[in-house]
This record gives structure tokens, C-alpha cells and sequence, in this order.
């Protein structure tokens, strides 16, 4: 059995939460996540980590991973804006069985793009690093009502995201290399 801790998105700027029985009146949402970030965020995962071979950008890959854990942290603040939020999630991660699982449900793209992987406590680890683990899914809201109008488009692509494992005090570890051995294994 699996505890859900629910994001739930009736419109772009609203977040209603939800866990065990219990939710949150609306809260305005605005996300700290801006288009830059997203830029920066699409060039470390999708360009650098999968194309770069040589060592030219490696101070801004740096840079942006040094970002992640701030982003994660803001926007998580940014869900959990009320003592109520702020509450639900403290009960939510006292819970120590295994099968925790926050779900985002909105049926906005831009709500649903969102990095919520990145999810994490500041000063602390992300969320998907949490003992026991915490899952993290998007679910399209209202589906049922949603189905007949919409239609489903084949991409050219597929994305893939990868974390890779970093100990503390080692050397910057180059995360070119896992994501390319799997990539020409797909192929």
C-alpha cells in the first residue's frame, strides 16, 4: 500500500494539497521556475549531458548543477506556501513505509513540465532521495473528462532523464557517459 501526497492544480495558479483525508483550501501558485531556468535545465539533461565530448562548457554545467537543489527548494516552497500546505507535507514525510508517492495532477503543460524531480528540502536531499524513497508522477487531471478532446501525438523523441550519483568530496563526475551507453543501446 502506498501513501500519496497530492499536488493538485485546478488552474496554472492555483495548488490545492492533498494527503490522508485531509486538503488544503486553494493556494495561489506562481512558479519560481523561469524560462531561463527551463533553457538551462533542457541544455545540462538533453545537450551537455548527452552530446558534449570535450571539456568547453564545463564551468556553466557546473554552474546550472549547482542550481538544481535551489530550484528543487524554491519550488517546493512555492507548493507549500501555508501552514496547512506546510503541515500535510510534514505528516506526508514522517511516514517511514515504503511506497510514498507525490503526484502533480493538473491538466496545464505548463504546470505538468514543470522540473519536479528536482523537488527537495532546503539544504537537504531531494525528495527521490528520501529514506524510503519518495516517487514522484504526473497524472493528467479530469482524464475521463479530458479523453474525447484530446488527441494524442507521436513525438519524435523521447526524454530521458538521468541522475547521477556524486559522493561527497569527489571530483566533478562527468555525466556525458551513462546517458550515451544507453542511448545506443535504444538505438
Amino acid at each position: 500500500m502506498s501513501l500519496e501526497f497530492n499536488l493538485e492544480f485546478p488552474t496554472e495558479n492555483q495548488v490545492i494539497v492533498r494527503f490522508n483525508g485531509q486538503k488544503s483550501d486553494t493556494v495561489n501558485f506562481q512558479s519560481p521556475i523561469t524560462s531561463e531556468n527551463l533553457k538551462d535545465i533542457h541544455w545540462y539533461l538533453e545537450i551537455y549531458a548527452a552530446l558534449y565530448t570535450t571539456e568547453i562548457d564545463d564551468q556553466r554545467a557546473q554552474k546550472i548543477a549547482q542550481q538544481l537543489p535551489l530550484w528543487g527548494a524554491k519550488l517546493l516552497k512555492s507548493v507549500l506556501s501555508e501552514p496547512k500546505t506546510i503541515n500535510l507535507f510534514r505528516q506526508f514525510k514522517r511516514q517511514a513505509q515504503p511506497g510514498r508517492l507525490l503526484t502533480i495532477s493538473a491538466s496545464h503543460p505548463a504546470i505538468l513540465s514543470l522540473p519536479w524531480e528536482l523537488l527537495c528540502i532546503p539544504k537537504g536531499p531531494y525528495l527521490f532521495h528520501d529514506k524510503p524513497q519518495i516517487s514522484i508522477r504526473r497524472r493528467l487531471a479530469d482524464s475521463a473528462e479530458n479523453e474525447n478532446r484530446l488527441k494524442i501525438q507521436s513525438k519524435d523523441r523521447l526524454h530521458l532523464f538521468f541522475v547521477i550519483s556524486r559522493p561527497k568530496g569527489a571530483a566533478f563526475i562527468d555525466p556525458r557517459t551513462a546517458p550515451r551507453a544507453v542511448l545506443d543501446a535504444l538505438e
